[in-house]
């Protein structure tokens, strides 16, 4: 064997050593976290309906799945929806209210756009029933 032949097997030794170390070492990984469109919800008490509202501030009507109403003069009697809106039952326990009350929405599940179903915070929020309910008494009294 020449020399030559001995510089190309020590080139190629070298390049195949090379090779297996890099093989061996794991690349970098790049870690994303996903970030969640809808993050919380409101009660929209004009249109009685609970609303999702996105990272942008925007409101999403559809997007509420499924919830459960707590009503502070009832606590035993939860009430659960499958609809954004609420249901006549959960309407006729609000407007039996005397006066203000706190309602709690719980267990709220909203959908996004790409079909993942999300858990949302809780709601609070007060029910201000209508005057028919007052008092004439105490209605005098505002008055005058």
């Amino acid at each position: 064997m020449n020399k030559s032949n001995f510089v190309r097997i020590g080139l190629l030794l070298s390049l195949l050593i090379s090779f297996a170390v890099r093989a061996q070492q794991t690349p970098p990984t790049i870690k994303v976290k996903k970030t969640e469109d809808l993050v919380k919800a409101e009660f929209d008490n004009v249109n009685l309906k609970l609303v999702a509202v996105d990272r942008f501030g925007n409101p999403r009507e559809t997007s509420v799945v499924s919830y459960v109403l707590w009503i502070k003069e009832t606590p035993e009697k939860p009430y659960t929806s499958k609809t954004f809106a609420l249901t006549s039952e959960m309407l006729q326990a609000l407007n039996t209210c005397k006066s203000s009350t706190k309602i709690f929405f719980t267990n709220i599940i909203a959908q996004e756009t790409d079909g993942h179903q999300v858990k949302l915070p809780d709601v609070i929020d007060v029910w201000f029933p209508d005057c028919k309910n007052c008092s004439p008494k105490k209605m005098k009294k505002r008055r005058g």
